[in-house]
């Protein structure tokens, strides 16, 4: 129930799911995104809050970073 580490995880996922946006698959190894079914249960709880706020983080700031926007 920890928020920070929820947070956390949805930061690394959305930057995951933006370099995936972006094509750029071949630098993420055997890295899969979080199955959304498994977490479904939970991001009504401040947690999974927590999770998708982190995932939102996480993907804008990666498409900021790489000075790209998703097609």
């Amino acid at each position: 129930g920890d928020q920070q580490l929820w947070y956390n995880r949805g930061y690394a996922n959305g930057m995951l799911l933006a370099l995936m946006r972006l094509g750029q698959t071949e630098h993420l190894g055997q890295r899969q995104p979080d199955d959304v079914d498994e977490l479904a249960g939970q991001l009504a709880m401040p947690w999974g809050k927590a999770y998708r706020h982190g995932e939102a983080m996480g993907s804008r700031e990666t498409e900021e970073i790489t000075g790209n926007q998703p097609t």
